[in-house]
């Protein structure tokens, strides 16, 4: 990779960090969280005014709504009374009575030979 790729690779980086952040202190000045917004503001060295906007929040739903197999895992399970944000933090987990398809090459370990 070029220099002037990577040069510009890390300025897209940048440019949507600054965005994120940027959305990411609308939405806390939208709920009211000013102290915390003034806060991050000055931490990430935003210039521009963030006026309060919910963008982020209405970004977020779009995205669930849109998660490969999140219709079909609402459907299938019961609500359990968590947020979207709640879910995913939480995952799918691991599902203890899977039984797979496929036989274990391996000898039993109890008719192993120990070798010394």
């Amino acid at each position: 990779m070029s220099e002037f790729s990577e040069n510009r690779s890390s300025a897209e980086v940048l440019r949507r960090q600054e965005a994120l952040y940027r959305l990411i202190i609308s939405q806390l000045y939208y709920d009211g969280h000013h102290p915390m917004a003034i806060t991050l503001q000055s931490s990430c060295n935003v210039v521009e005014p963030c006026p309060p906007s919910d963008r982020l929040s209405q970004l977020v739903h779009i995205g669930l709504a849109h998660e490969p197999d999140r219709m079909k895992r609402m459907e299938n399970q019961p609500s359990i009374g968590l947020n979207p944000i709640q879910e995913i933090l939480i995952g799918p987990g691991l599902d203890l009575e899977f039984e797979s398809d496929i036989d274990p090459s391996a000898p039993e370990p109890a008719h192993m030979k120990l070798l010394m």
